[in-house]
C-alpha cells in the first residue's frame, strides 16, 4: 500500500443524458427502469485524498469559480465522497476527502455521484489490489449513477445504462466533442417529484425502449435527436422550466433537459445571455472513445 505523503486528486465530470427513456416502476421497491445514453462533460469538481493529520477531516467546499454556489447544508458524513471512502478505508492508508465543487447541486449533472466514483477511483490508486468489480459494488450501495461514472471515467467512453443503474455497457462508436451550453436555473428540481409526475403522466405499464437509445448512440451525433422523457413531468411541475425551454428553442437552438432538471442544455450557436433568473456555463461533451 503506497505511503501518501501529500495526497492524490482527479477530476470529478459532470454527466448528460443525450437520450433517457423510463419505464414504470417495479417491484420491490418501486424503482423506475431506464434505458440512457450517458456521456461525460468538461465541468467538473476536483476531488482529493489527502493524508488524515490531527485537526483535520473531510471538506466540502465550492470552488471560487463554481458557477453556482449554494448552501452545503448536510452533514459531511453524508456526503456520497465521503461515504464511498468509508466502504473502501480499510483497504487504504489514513486519508481524508476534500471535495472543490463547480457542479451545480440538484441540477440533474450527477455531481455527487461523480465525486463518489473519483473517490473510488482514488482508492484503487493508492490501492491497486482494489479491483473494478470491488469499485462498481462499492459504487452500487451509493447511487444508481456511480457504477456509470467508475466506468465512463476508467475507458473515456460514453455509456448505456439500463435496468435501475446497475447495467452498463460502453458505446462502440466514438463521440466527438461537441459544444453546449448549460443553462442553470436558481430554482432546482426535486426528483422523486418528477419521477411521481411521470406516473401520472404515463401509460400504467410501460418498458424504457432500450432499442431506440441504442440506435441513437451509435448514429451520427445529432442533437435535434436527443430527448429525454422527464421533459414533459418537470416542465409541467415547474411552469419557469417551460419557459426556459421556450426561449432557448425559439432561438432556433435545440435544448435538452439534464436528468430530471433543473439544468438545461442547449446546443448550437452559443447563448448570448441566458433565460431571466439563469446562470450560464460554456461546457463540451468530453471527446471520448477515440482512441
Amino acid at each position: 500500500m503506497p505511503f501518501l505523503p501529500t495526497g492524490t486528486s482527479r477530476q470529478a465530470h459532470a454527466k448528460l443524458n443525450l437520450a433517457l427513456s423510463v419505464g414504470s416502476p417495479g417491484p420491490p421497491k418501486g424503482y423506475h427502469p431506464i434505458a440512457s445514453w450517458m456521456v461525460l462533460l468538461e465541468l467538473a469538481d476536483t476531488v482529493e485524498l489527502l493524508p488524515l493529520e490531527p485537526g483535520l477531516s473531510h471538506e466540502i467546499v465550492w470552488a471560487p469559480e463554481a458557477p453556482k454556489p449554494s448552501p452545503i447544508d448536510w452533514p459531511v458524513e453524508q456526503d456520497l465522497a465521503v461515504r464511498a471512502l468509508g466502504l473502501v478505508a480499510d483497504r487504504l492508508p489514513p486519508v481524508r476527502v476534500r471535495v472543490s465543487k463547480r457542479v451545480p447541486v440538484g441540477g440533474g449533472l450527477g455531481g455527487g455521484s461523480s465525486d463518489a466514483a473519483a473517490v473510488l477511483l482514488l482508492a484503487r490508486r493508492l490501492n491497486s489490489s482494489l479491483s473494478i468489480d470491488e469499485l462498481l459494488e462499492a459504487g452500487a450501495q451509493l447511487g444508481s449513477d456511480v457504477p456509470f461514472f467508475i466506468l465512463a471515467e476508467e475507458s473515456r467512453r460514453s455509456m448505456i445504462v439500463t435496468g435501475f443503474g446497475e447495467q452498463v455497457e460502453p458505446v462502440p462508436a466514438s463521440v466527438p466533442q461537441l459544444g453546449v451550453d448549460l443553462v442553470i436555473p436558481e430554482f432546482g428540481c426535486a426528483t422523486p417529484m418528477v419521477y411521481r409526475r411521470w406516473d401520472e403522466l404515463s401509460p400504467s405499464h410501460r418498458e424504457p425502449d432500450a432499442g431506440a437509445v441504442h440506435k441513437l448512440a451509435n448514429s451520427r451525433l445529432d442533437p435535434s435527436h436527443f430527448f429525454n422523457d422527464l421533459e414533459s413531468p418537470a416542465s409541467s411541475l415547474y411552469p419557469e422550466l417551460a419557459d426556459i425551454l421556450a426561449v432557448i428553442r425559439a432561438s432556433g437552438r435545440h435544448a435538452l433537459l439534464a436528468g430530471s432538471g433543473s439544468t438545461v442544455a442547449s446546443f448550437g450557436s452559443p447563448l448570448r445571455a441566458p433565460p431571466a433568473l439563469c446562470r450560464l456555463v460554456r461546457s463540451a461533451i468530453l471527446g471520448v472513445g477515440e482512441g
